[in-house]
């Protein structure tokens, strides 16, 4: 054979990686942000010993399967994070009331009070 089977192990340094090849629907979350995707590169394109092309093959589709996930967690974060800062409600008050038609504040059902937005042309505080 042209690999050793410790290399591969399921806690060797690319058995996650071998894992992701192989069972990509079993790897968790947590194993997906544990596997460091330069050092497994490093040590498939520079091991000492020599590895078969089909293995080599193999566990840099398990990188590149991993590399997607971490890119998907990423985006599913995001997105949840972009829903989360649009639902927040931002009340404004005016600095200078005599300037504009009025404060702005929200009501309890999520409209502006007296059912009209008031035209601010002039330097308003933001009070979250």
């Amino acid at each position: 054979m042209f690999y050793s089977h410790q290399i591969l192990a399921r806690k060797g340094p690319l058995g996650v990686i071998w894992l992701a090849a192989h069972l990509d629907k079993k790897l968790r979350r947590q194993q997906v942000f544990q596997a460091d995707i330069p050092d497994s590169v490093e040590a498939i394109l520079y091991s000492t010993e020599p590895r078969a092309l089909r293995l080599s093959g193999q566990l840099l589709l398990g990188v590149a399967r991993i590399y997607s996930r971490k890119v998907g967690y990423l985006y599913t974060d995001c997105s949840d994070a972009m829903f989360k800062l649009k639902q927040v409600r931002v009340k404004h008050e005016c600095r200078a009331p005599s300037k504009c038609d009025g404060p702005l504040r929200v009501g309890a059902r999520g409209t502006p009070r007296g059912g009209r937005v008031a035209a601010h042309n002039h330097a308003c505080a933001v009070i979250r």
